[in-house]
């Protein structure tokens, strides 16, 4: 999203991580590999809160899950 329409609070991940969070899409896996700690991290925490949003609304115990 541009920044006029970004809603307050909205991720803003690196590039490396949208080329992970692509990849994973798109079943690339050998481009999952390897891939910096602080990119998986933050994919992790994407991944996480788009399924807390959008499944559950509300995994509780999510928070307990070891990153």
């Amino acid at each position: 999203m541009c920044e006029r329409c970004r809603p307050t609070g909205a991720a803003r991940p690196a590039s490396e991580s949208l080329a992970l969070l692509g990849a994973l899409l798109e079943g690339c896996w050998t481009e999952t590999r390897q891939v910096p700690d602080h990119v998986a991290r933050e994919v992790g925490g994407i991944t996480s809160a788009f399924a807390a949003r959008h499944v559950d609304g509300n995994f509780k115990s999510l928070a307990h899950v070891e990153r």
